[in-house]
């Protein structure tokens, strides 16, 4: 149990991210189902109790007794707490994006549709959302196609209103979610780049005896998966400091006063850009162009392709997905990391290398994995508490080799993935930002990976008990314009919601059938439970039947790109 106060403080910030009843103090993070997007929300809430803390200390000492001894000489973060404004250099990850979407660039969003616990007051929202949109500068991006390129700037204020409300009491239940399924289309091609806003939230009533709905509507260059998080957390805490203050002025009991203020901003989403430019130019990251050479000519055998009906668009994708259960989400996100003395992502790109190498009949998968790209390079930067699009994208080379064993497989892929420099950042900065064209040109003209991977972590914070919200029925619309070409050929995104891991996996019906799909989720689902039974085996205790004669995974399809809670990356 906790000793000191820094132990203490840590382990309650640990139990509420983890959402655990306690942590002990030489439990490691990962151990615990953490990854490392839920190390940058423990690093941002420390720093807000004075402990000062790093993502790389983190990773190297992930236990409470590790942390809370001694500190780190940080320089002082650099941090502007008014608006910021002017022009951003675009990142490496926005450069993906114009270079992949070329047609309605507008749309190309993340959305989730919620069912809210409680009724929310439209003009409190109305407001909270305001405060939230000034504080966050990501929100007031903008964007303009200009002869040399496009360009990014900061708006300093917000002039376009982003809340709609619709009053949908007269309608019966099923004619109320088709309501809301139609002006959530509607309005996922409502964002505008240039004039704003690239954020749209809609507030559905039905009346005081149904739950309202909330959809929430972010173009992805103003998002990524920590923001997310961070987005719901500021609007929950604005909502209620913006009540019990309008309670207090009516005489209703509030304090006037109360309610928290959103903690500092953090470095902003421009001072990141500016830094990854400088460091664009150093030796040190030119160095790891022959690592990235490597990797992406190792080769492996040729996708299967069972039609030639036309483009990779996205309105041709169709997206399967399924869940595992609880016991084998315990097992595959805590249990197998330290059975295999691994993080989560090593096992889940395991799984995923071996479904695929059980399809193509090789031994190895050239994928690009996403990042969360919030890396420690810049000692006074510090973005765990800054909304944006901070994503990276990377390739990387996983061989099985003639392993056949489970852990063996791990062991591999971990041995792969440990090699990769900073996490894979140093890729899209040389093929992006590099000042020498040569380099820039010769890792455009390299292949890439034809699958897409990402696993964004646990959204229990957002959707938990202890949230005003749970995930809505209503389908929140169509994120992507259906005439946007494809970046690859399947994507394979991962998140946990209610407890469960959950993957949807995106193909174009140009491109393979469904059943060619099925067959690979299949494999996937093997892979998965056959890890999860591996560390079961591995660790203490049995499986307590959770394996042994598992019911067959139910797959739900959609006909749409992106699945539809929060987007893959």
């Amino acid at each position: 149990m906790p000793r000191t106060p820094a132990e203490k403080a840590l382990a309650e910030i640990w139990a509420s991210v983890l959402n655990l009843d306690r942590v002990g103090v030489l439990d490691s993070f990962f151990d615990l189902g953490g990854d490392s997007i839920m190390a940058i929300q423990v690093i941002s809430r420390a720093r807000r109790a004075g402990l000062d803390l790093t993502l790389t200390r983190f990773l190297d000492s992930p236990t409470i007794a590790g942390l809370a001894v001694g500190g780190t000489d940080r320089v002082e973060v650099r941090a502007e707490q008014g608006a910021v404004s002017g022009d951003v250099p675009l990142i490496p990850i926005e450069q993906w994006f114009f270079e992949h979407v070329e047609v309605d660039e507008h749309h190309w969003n993340q959305s989730v549709m919620l069912q809210l616990r409680q009724r929310l007051d439209p003009e409190a929202l109305g407001n909270a959302l305001r405060a939230v949109v000034s504080h966050h500068d990501a929100l007031r991006l903008r964007y303009r196609r200009e002869e040399d390129g496009w360009r990014q700037w900061n708006a300093e204020a917000e002039e376009s209103e982003v809340l709609v409300r619709l009053e949908l009491a007269d309608l019966d239940e099923q004619a109320c979610s088709q309501r809301i399924e139609k002006t959530a289309a509607e309005l996922q091609t409502s964002l505008d780049l240039e004039k704003g806003p690239l954020i749209r939230v809609a507030l559905f009533d039905p009346g005081p005896a149904r739950a309202q709905r909330l959809l929430v509507i972010l173009h992805h260059l103003a998002v990524d998966g920590l923001s997310w998080r961070l987005f719901f957390e500021d609007l929950q805490t604005t909502y209620a400091s913006v009540v019990e203050l309008s309670q207090a002025s009516r005489g209703l009991g509030g304090e006037a006063g109360a309610g928290a203020a959103l903690p500092p901003k953090t470095s902003s989403y421009k001072q990141w850009a500016d830094c990854l430019v400088e460091h664009a130019q150093s030796e040190e990251l030119l160095q790891e162009l022959d690592y990235w050479r490597r990797v992406v000519t190792a080769g492996q055998a040729p996708f299967p392709i069972d039609l030639d009906a036309g483009p990779n668009l996205e309105g041709s994708g169709c997206g399967g997905w399924f869940a595992m259960s609880e016991d084998e989400t315990r097992l595959l996100l805590r249990d197998a990391p330290a059975a295999f003395g691994v993080h989560v992502n090593d096992v889940l790109l395991t799984a995923l290398t071996r479904a695929f190498v059980a399809w193509t009949g090789g031994r190895s998968l050239l994928v690009d994995v996403v990042v969360h790209g919030r890396e420690d390079l810049f000692p006074e930067i510090d973005v765990s508490r800054t909304m944006g699009w901070f994503t990276t994208i990377h390739p990387e080379h996983l061989d099985l080799g003639a392993a056949s064993h489970a852990a063996d497989q791990v062991a591999r892929v971990k041995a792969t993935r440990d090699r990769i420099p900073n996490h894979g950042i140093g890729y899209g900065l040389l093929r992006y930002l590099c000042d020498d064209p040569a380099v820039r040109s010769e890792l455009a003209s390299l292949p890439t990976g034809d699958v897409l991977f990402s696993y964004v972590g646990q959204f229990e914070q957002v959707v938990g008990a202890g949230s005003l919200f749970n995930v809505a029925r209503e389908h929140a619309g169509d994120p992507r314009s259906p005439r946007a070409m494809r970046s690859h050929l399947i994507e394979v995104g991962s998140l946990v919601v209610g407890g469960r891991l959950r993957f949807t996996l995106i193909f174009s019906e140009h491109v393979h059938r469904r059943e060619t799909a099925e067959r690979l989720i299949q494999e996937l689902v093997s892979s998965l439970r056959e890890l999860a039974a591996g560390a079961a085996e591995g660790g203490e205790g049995t499986l307590d039947g959770a394996l042994q004669g598992a019911r067959p995974i139910e797959i739900q399809w959609r006909d749409f790109g992106p699945t539809q809670v929060f987007g893959g990356m």
